[in-house]
């Protein structure tokens, strides 16, 4: 059983969008009234995300992580503070967690991978997970209203087996043509222990920037069963001297704190020891 729990964190970061850069929505915008075909879609989509990563800006985010088991309410909740400072540091601090103690050392592994993918984005120069051509089939099913937006309803079928791929849809706006919804399963099980790990990825526009703004994954652990971890952005600081000054104190304490509680342990991108 224990073995099992402590498998959640790698179900919850595999569904993590990689949006450490906030982007500056400059979106592609539809032209004429005519209804696009699939290929407009797709390339009007890809080259909204292409164009929105061309400009980057620091920000700090205030998280809200919650975690459930099967239909009970939330039994545990962290709040975290992360800093994005382009082209790919990602700092964090915990500043308050409530209930069972594995939802704090879960929402640990979700940052630490972040920043993982924030780095590992800059020195690839690509985004492993971007819903694009080379990662995923397409096929255009309908129309639907998200978040009183109309967009397009896209298929998406990963090309390859991977826990960072979703098999399911994504919703593109039907104007700008950036994704505000993708749902569905985790191509791959990061774990056996993990029968399937639905996830539901939300995004939208922040002051000017194009963000994620909320997860949500579920995930049926075997011998454990149902477990839900949401993830809900409360507000969102945007500007340089705000990333660069905004968490530097509150890091460093953070770090004296965990250095006496779990020594070698480092915040953000950092070396991680074993625990």
């Amino acid at each position: 059983m224990l073995r099992a729990l402590e498998i959640i964190p790698c179900l919850f970061v595999a569904g993590i969008m990689t949006c450490a850069t906030a982007q500056v929505s400059s979106p592609v915008t539809n032209s004429d009234n005519a209804t696009p075909d699939l290929a407009t879609v797709v390339s009007r989509m890809q080259q909204a995300e292409q164009e929105s990563r061309s400009h980057t800006l620091p920000y700090n985010v205030t998280r809200q992580y919650q975690l459930s088991s099967g239909t009970e309410r939330p039994s545990s909740e962290v709040l975290a503070k992360v800093s994005f400072t382009p082209p790919g540091q990602v700092d964090w601090v915990i500043e308050r967690t409530s209930g069972q103690g594995r939802a704090e050392k879960i929402v640990r592994g979700i940052l630490e991978h972040e920043a993982k993918l924030a780095a590992d984005a800059v020195r690839e120069g690509r985004v492993r997970n971007a819903v694009n051509e080379q990662n995923y089939k397409f096929a255009l099913v309908g129309r639907q209203i998200v978040d009183g937006r109309p967009c397009f309803v896209l298929q998406i079928t990963p090309k390859h087996k991977q826990e960072y791929l979703v098999d399911g849809r994504a919703f593109v706006d039907g104007e700008r043509y950036q994704i505000r919804r993708i749902d569905g399963d985790l191509s791959k099980s990061p774990s056996w222990w993990l029968k399937s790990v639905h996830v539901t990825m939300s995004f939208g526009e922040v002051s000017g920037l194009w963000l994620q703004t909320a997860t949500r994954a579920v995930a049926d652990v075997r011998f454990v069963g149902e477990h839900t971890l949401t993830a809900r952005a409360l507000n969102y600081e945007v500007g340089e001297s705000v990333a660069r000054s905004s968490l530097q104190e509150p890091i460093a304490a953070a770090k004296r704190r965990n250095s006496r509680r779990h020594p070698s342990v480092m915040l953000g991108a950092g070396v991680l020891a074993p625990r």
